[in-house]
């Protein structure tokens, strides 16, 4: 059976108030979106609401309203800006009433769009400030009238200070290799390089232990999981998560459940660590077991949906039962909930590929198998765990119990790559000083092993797992030291004198060829049905993909014909009058055990035509068919 597996980009959130908790920056939200473009992070929108602080623009109450004397279209208002500073501000909007409260601009504001504030006299009469509408603040798109604020909003206040100013989302689209920007933590490391100021690292102080020791054991059978970490913490309170938690998982999307999962999803969102806490009282026999699910079992999920597994998924168990799907989603059975009082912290490493296999066939796409299929920082994931233990005591009370259990079974080490600075000329074209490199390179959380005249030897931080080659470290320096920054140069290159590809050619001189009769080119998609592939020689059994992400592209073609078919239907129901489609594509065949791909060329000629016309020509038939087939073996050297 034929494997098949796609590249996609991925969408992750990333709230600045959050972010600012590992890095000190001070960059406007545009400024930000622009560092993380060049940083190859791309921003696909920008949601929240940034106001330039400005003493100047502030919540004014109005409470006098007349007629301009020299303009039927202005009204004339006095509008209180303090305690003691009224002021005579003229105003063309229509839906403000006595007492409303609104944001003034006063003389020396600036606008978004640059317009300073200044005093100024409309139609003969004193005009000492603006009163604003959501459009001219850059906070919406209405222009129809003025901000209308609360009523309870003090007057006087700046108006910057009614907003969060840190509450601005960035949703980023990535690339799949990075794994290791799925979280607040990694983009702040990113910005840490890209301005070179410090990173905030997260503080570890160790949680009270209590005196009793831990009866709890793991077993790991399952070659699924590579590292396993867990605590057992007695004595917490589930309860709700105090505001802090809630709004920071509110500002990417994120319900809150309860204190003990909200710190779990904290902890993944900030560091790409996925974890799982158990009910203890709900794990029968004292002992925790990964290994492979056998053929049959089921779970039911915390989506209370119920999967049958086999025996390439692997699962968290008890003696009696299943706890959780590994990496995917825990089970109903051992869920936490408000009368739970102790608890089994898990955080692990498991394996990508497995993962991803046992997500995609149980069809469970999840924040944490979302971040194991692209690989976490293995180096990251007991110190993780201690973090939610440190954040448990602290929110929810409670002890840990001493020891923390611990299973290695081989996680990812660290890669050391050899780094020549003029390879990196070479492949940039032009050349960066070395102490720039080196400094571009620590900025980055890379090691420097040695450093011999121009030779680097760099050891690779485990959460970049994808670095594997100079030409990845190149790549890296110049995301860094910034694409701007290349300097203009001649382009001169040599033109190679080499003889035309026989395929190329074919592709292009059969193409023109029917072209030129008055044939249309399709494009057709290279997976297909069963019932498509049945329509030629091959077993769709033979050309059936091992994970389709479609019902109906589930085989590799054998034939372009049910494609050109198709194609052709769709215009006639459509009354369309094409009559005359080809394509040139690949098409696959399974012979003798071994699958060929092939180069292909057909076409389909229709020989009634659907408009009605005057000037009558004759029909296409089978020796023009002919005439065209052997035509283009003529053009492929096939002898007839």
């Amino acid at each position: 059976m034929l494997k098949f597996k796609t590249k996609f980009r991925q969408i992750v959130k990333i709230n600045l108030k959050w972010l600012k908790r590992f890095i000190d920056i001070d960059a406007t939200k545009n400024e930000l979106a622009e560092a993380l473009t060049n940083l190859g992070l791309e921003v696909e929108s920008i949601s929240g609401m940034e106001i330039n602080p400005q003493d100047s623009l502030v919540v004014g109450e109005i409470i006098k309203i007349d007629k301009h004397p020299n303009a039927d279209r202005l009204s004339l208002c006095e509008v209180i800006v303090d305690e003691n500073d009224t002021r005579q501000i003229v105003c063309g909007a229509k839906n403000f009433k006595l007492n409303d409260r609104v944001p003034v601009a006063l003389p020396g504001t600036i606008l978004p769009d640059g317009t300073r504030i200044k005093k100024s006299n409309l139609r003969g009469v004193s005009s000492d400030g603006m009163m604003c509408s959501g459009k001219e603040l850059g906070l919406t798109n209405d222009h129809s009238g003025l901000l209308i604020l609360e009523k309870n909003t003090p007057i006087g206040k700046k108006f910057h200070e009614l907003f969060d100013c840190d509450d601005i989302t960035f949703e980023l689209k990535l690339t799949a290799n990075r794994g290791d920007v799925l979280c607040h933590y990694g983009i702040a490391r990113e910005l840490s390089a890209y301005y070179n100021i410090p990173l905030k690292p997260p503080e570890l102080s160790k949680p009270i232990p209590a005196t009793d020791k831990n009866s709890l054991s793991v077993e790991i059978t399952s070659d699924c999981c590579k590292y396993y970490s867990a605590w057992k913490i007695s004595g917490v309170r589930v309860e709700a998560s105090p505001d802090w938690l809630i709004r920071d998982l509110k500002s990417i999307g994120v319900n809150n459940i309860n204190n003990v999962v909200d710190i779990t999803n904290w902890i993944m969102f900030s560091f790409g660590q996925p974890l799982h806490a158990f009910d203890l009282s709900k794990i029968t026999g004292n002992k925790v077991i990964v290994r492979r699910a056998k053929d049959g079992e089921k779970i039911i999920t915390l989506d209370s949906i119920e999967h049958a597994m086999d025996s390439n998924d692997t699962v968290i168990a008890d003696v009696d039962k299943t706890l959780a799907l590994a990496g995917i989603m825990g089970g109903s059975d051992s869920c936490i909930d408000t009368n739970t009082t102790d608890i089994f912290l898990e955080s692990a490493y498991f394996d990508a590929t497995k993962v991803y296999l046992t997500a995609r066939k149980l069809g469970l796409s999840t924040d944490s198998s979302y971040r194991y299929v692209r690989e976490i920082d293995s180096d990251f994931t007991q110190q993780a765990g201690a973090l939610a233990v440190n954040m448990i005591t602290k929110i929810c009370g409670g002890k840990f119990q001493e020891p923390c259990l611990v299973m290695d079974n081989g996680r990812r080490v660290s890669v050391a790559i050899d780094l020549k600075v003029d390879f990196v000329k070479k492949i940039l074209g032009f050349g960066i000083n070395i102490d720039e490199i080196l400094s571009i390179l620590k900025r980055l959380q890379y090691t420097i092993i040695e450093q011999i005249n121009d030779n680097i030897r760099v050891s690779v931080p485990t959460f970049r797992w994808e670095i594997t080659r100079p030409i990845d470290l190149v790549e890296e320096i110049l995301r860094i030291y910034g694409t701007d920054r290349i300097p203009k140069t001649q382009l001169v290159t040599e033109v190679s004198d080499r003889k035309p590809d026989r395929i190329s050619e074919f592709i292009k001189n059969s193409g023109n060829f029917l072209a030129n009769n008055n044939f249309n080119e399709c494009y057709n998609y290279t997976l297909c049905r069963a019932d498509d592939v049945e329509c030629g020689t091959d077993s769709s059994d033979r050309l059936k993909l091992a994970n389709p992400l479609l019902d109906d592209q589930t085989h590799l073609r054998s034939s372009l014909l049910p494609g050109l078919l198709k194609t052709i239907r769709y215009n006639i129901q459509n009354s369309n009058n094409v009559q005359r489609l080809f394509e040139i594509g690949n098409v696959f065949h399974y012979k003798d055990a071994v699958l060929t791909e092939a180069l292909s060329v057909a076409f389909v000629i229709l020989t009634e035509s659907f408009e009605r016309s005057w000037l009558q020509h004759q029909k296409p038939d089978f020796y023009e068919a002919k005439r065209l087939i052997s035509r283009v073996f003529k053009l492929a050297e096939i002898s007839q």
